[in-house]
């Protein structure tokens, strides 16, 4: 038997608020970090707009996340930041599959390739690459697909991005299934 616990049983300091918490983000509103123009703040900004985009997206509004992405990405552009630049368009890149725009996705995702390659491999290149693998197997490719999912293993597992191990490995046996390969499934 599940006992729950009520109110009650709760430590009285878990439930008063946490002024500590509280005056430090006062303070720094108060000291001007919200209106900062240095270039720091606006990196932030653009992983600010990046971050609500995700937010949006984890909230299943779909098309207010492409708008937030467009516009993060356009900062990204602005200010030359392409890391910044590559990751919005991973992120643009998955709205536009879950859409049901597989050209826009498949653009998006090429190009935060391309600007992704240049450079060491990041956790968001295995995002890439497992993007482009969903977009390969919507069209039936499912060579391509694999290939694409057993490069973002194997850029995950360089990163130590257990996430995408796990879903490109899944998205592996989605595609073993459709062969029939209950093995590998």
């Amino acid at each position: 038997m599940i006992r729950r616990l009520g109110r009650r049983n709760v430590p009285r300091a878990t439930r008063q608020p946490n002024w500590v918490m509280i005056g430090c983000l006062v303070a720094g509103v108060a000291c001007g970090r919200s209106v900062d123009r240095s270039s720091t703040a606006r990196h932030d900004a653009g992983d600010s707009l990046l971050a609500k985009g995700d937010s949006l997206f984890a909230r299943e509004s779909y098309d207010s996340a492409r708008t937030v992405y467009g516009a993060a990405l356009e900062e990204a552009r602005a200010r030359h930041d392409q890391d910044l630049e590559a990751r919005t368009l991973t992120s643009s890149a998955l709205a536009a599959y879950v859409l049901g725009t597989p050209d826009k996705a498949r653009a998006s995702a090429e190009q935060s390739l391309v600007l992704q390659r240049a450079g060491p491999p990041t956790r968001n290149l295995g995002r890439t690459y497992n993007v482009l693998g969903l977009i390969a197997f919507d069209e039936g490719r499912l060579a391509e697909s694999a290939r694409f999912y057993e490069r973002a293993i194997e850029v995950a597992r360089a990163t130590n991005d257990s996430d995408v191990v796990m879903r490109a490995s899944g998205n592996l046996g989605r595609i073993a299934l459709n062969l029939g390969d209950m093995t590998r499934a």
